[in-house]
C-alpha cells in the first residue's frame, strides 16, 4: 500500500527561503503601530463645608467657599449660583465626546495600518540533523505525524497541533511525502497496535524518549521511515487595560505566551534525527474582546520551527517581518448574511 502524501499547498506559495539572510525567510521592513496606552488617575475627596460638598484634594487651584476653578468652568457664568453642583455644561460634555470618538477612530486606524493583525516574536533553539540526514530526504522516504502530547495541567490544549503541523508541512514544503495524523492514526489502529501506541506514548511522557522496538512497529504499521512527534510545553492567555476613562475599556492589550517542541525520529533504527524548541510571544492592541488565539499562536511557532529545520539553523528570532511565517495566521473571512 503506497504512503498517501498529505498535503495543503494553494494554488503558488509565493515565498522563497532566503539563505543569505540569517533568521529570515523572504523578508522586508514594515513597521508596527506604537500601542496607545492611558492610565486611570485616583482621586482622594474630602468634605470642606456645611453642606459636605465633596471636593477633590487632587484639584490644581482652591477657590473661596470651597470651591475649586475646575468645578466652576462647569458652570456658565451667568446661572453658577443657580445651578445645581456637579451639572456639566453642554460645551464640556460635548468636547468629552468628541475626544472619545477621535480615540477611537484612531484605535481603528493604528490597527488598519499595522502589517501583522499581532505584534509576535518567535524564537528557536534547535540541534544539527543527525549523521548525514539532510531534510532533502524527506522527499524520498515518508514521514508520518504522531499525536502531540501536553503535561497534565494542559492536556486538552494540545488537540489540533499536529494537524497545524501538517498544514504548515503541505503549504511550505509540498514535496515532503507526509504521512497524515488521521492516516497514521488509522492505520495504527486498523493493524492491532493501538495498545502499544498508548504504552510508548506514556512511557515517552516521563522519559522524553519513544522507545525503539515499538517505535519500529509503527514505523511499518504506518508505512514511514520517519515519524514527526510536537509537543506543548505551556500556554497562558493575559490582558491589560491600557486605557479606560468613565470606568470604560476601550483599549486592551491581549497576549499569549506558548512554548513546544519538535522531534524527528527514525522509526527503523529509533533514534533522534532531529528536535527544535520554540517559544512564541503574541500581542494585540484591541477594542473589540477578541483574544489571541492558541491556533495563531501554533502555527507562527512551528513555522519558526520549520524554517529552522529547512534552512539548517540552530538558533533564531523571527518577527512579523518575516512574511512567509505571518502568513501562516488564517485571518477568518468576515460572514457572508443570508439572502
Amino acid at each position: 500500500m503506497a504512503p498517501t502524501t498529505y498535503s495543503a499547498t494553494p494554488t503558488s506559495w509565493p515565498y522563497a527561503f532566503a539563505s543569505d539572510a540569517p533568521g529570515t525567510w523572504t523578508s522586508f521592513s514594515r513597521f508596527a503601530a506604537a500601542p496607545i496606552s492611558g492610565e486611570k488617575a485616583r482621586v482622594t475627596s474630602t468634605s470642606t463645608s456645611d453642606k459636605r460638598e465633596t471636593i477633590p484634594v487632587s484639584s490644581p487651584r482652591m477657590m473661596p467657599h470651597g470651591t475649586s476653578r475646575r468645578a466652576r468652568r462647569n458652570y456658565s457664568r451667568g446661572n453658577a449660583r443657580d445651578a445645581p453642583p456637579g451639572k456639566a455644561s453642554p460645551d464640556r460634555f460635548g468636547s468629552s465626546t468628541l475626544r472619545l470618538a477621535g480615540l477611537v477612530l484612531l484605535v481603528a486606524a493604528l490597527a488598519a495600518c499595522t502589517p501583522s493583525i499581532y505584534g509576535w516574536t518567535v524564537r528557536t533553539s534547535s540541534t544539527p540533523p543527525a549523521g548525514s540526514f539532510q531534510p532533502s530526504n524527506l522527499q524520498n522516504e515518508p514521514v508520518a505525524i504522531f499525536e502531540a502530547m501536553a503535561p497534565g495541567g494542559l492536556r486538552g490544549t494540545e488537540l489540533g497541533l499536529s494537524h497545524h503541523l501538517a498544514d504548515i508541512l503541505g503549504t511550505v514544503a509540498p514535496t515532503f511525502k507526509v504521512v497524515s495524523p488521521r492516516d497514521t492514526a488509522s492505520r495504527i489502529n486498523t493493524r492491532g497496535l493501538a495498545p502499544d501506541y498508548v504504552r510508548m506514548r506514556t512511557d515517552y511522557e516521563q522519559s522524553n524518549i519513544l522507545e525503539a522496538t515499538t517505535l519500529r512497529k509503527l514505523g511499518a504499521a504506518v508505512e514511514a521511515r520517519y515519524v514527526f512527534q510536537p509537543r506543548l510545553g505551556a500556554f497562558t492567555q493575559t490582558m491589560t487595560v491600557r486605557f479606560n476613562p468613565w470606568d470604560l475599556r476601550l483599549v486592551q492589550t491581549r497576549s499569549s505566551i506558548l512554548r513546544l517542541s519538535l522531534q524527528l525520529w527514525d522509526t527503523r533504527t529509533g533514534e533522534p534525527v532531529w528536535s527544535s524548541i520554540a517559544e512564541a510571544s503574541l500581542s494585540s492592541e484591541v477594542v473589540l474582546q477578541d483574544p489571541v488565539y492558541l491556533e495563531d499562536a501554533v502555527r507562527i511557532a512551528l513555522g519558526g520551527v520549520v524554517a529552522d529545520f529547512l534552512r539548517g539553523q540552530t538558533s533564531s528570532t523571527y518577527t512579523p517581518l518575516n512574511k512567509a511565517i505571518d502568513s501562516l495566521i488564517r485571518v477568518p473571512k468576515s460572514e457572508e448574511k443570508p439572502d
